[in-house]
């Protein structure tokens, strides 16, 4: 059965609230990222895969993933899995820049990539990318990008100069996609390693899913303090 975009579980309106006041927490720095992590792996509970795929079951409830389903979603990371060795010999030592306000930091691909620190007029003179983003707040709060998305997602947090969630924009986008494919090529390659997966957004899944979505969030929350 097809997959309708009203079918993708959304975040209970009710426990806005409450994700607001989390959203506070790590803000005020009252609750860490990693604290958090801890409080999402617990809700989770027990990871149990065998024959007939993956169940999930903690004290919200549980959620299962077919054995068809959880094959598909194997296929898809084995093939990411083969795709990176090329592509991490394609990209390395290739250099692109993020300019946050007037704080410049140079980054060269590799295993592990480096961190260089840079200027304004190196991103004048560079034929690398560049993304650039607004300055980042010295108010010692929580940010960055997994955090305004998460934010924005749970509560109803909106910083950005912009009004939009995602605050960034990308100076020779063209010689970013080069690197990664010429042509067609890049986007084939990702169709083929994505399609499997698709199959974990069939309606019935994301059903499944939705059964135990607002209690998920409801023992995180509880276990947060919130």
């Amino acid at each position: 059965m097809a997959m309708a975009i009203g079918d993708i579980p959304k975040f209970p309106e009710e426990l806005k609230p409450r994700g607001n006041k989390l959203i506070r927490m790590l803000e005020e720095n009252s609750l860490s990222g990693s604290e958090l992590l801890e409080n999402v792996l617990a809700t989770l509970g027990a990871v149990k895969i065998g024959a007939n795929g993956l169940k999930i079951a903690g004290d919200f409830g549980s959620f299962e993933i077919s054995a068809s389903d959880f094959k598909a979603l194997a296929e898809s990371m084995e093939k990411m899995l083969d795709y990176l060795p090329s592509l991490l010999k394609r990209l390395k030592d290739r250099e692109l820049y993020i300019k946050a306000g007037d704080e410049v930091t140079k980054i060269k691909i590799g295993i592990p990539p480096k961190k260089i620190p840079s200027y304004l007029k190196e991103v004048e003179k560079t034929e690398s990318p560049v993304i650039e983003m607004p300055a980042r707040s010295d108010s010692g709060k929580a940010q960055g990008f997994l955090f305004n998305m998460f934010a924005s997602y749970i509560g109803d947090k909106d910083d950005s100069s912009s009004g939009k969630m995602i605050d960034a924009k990308i100076r020779r986008a063209d010689e970013l996609v080069g690197w990664l494919g010429e042509g067609w090529d890049f986007l084939v390659q990702i169709l083929e390693i994505a399609t499997p997966a698709v199959q974990l957004t069939t309606k019935e899944t994301l059903d499944k899913l939705g059964e135990s979505y607002a209690a998920f969030w409801d023992e995180l929350f509880r276990r947060c303090g919130v």
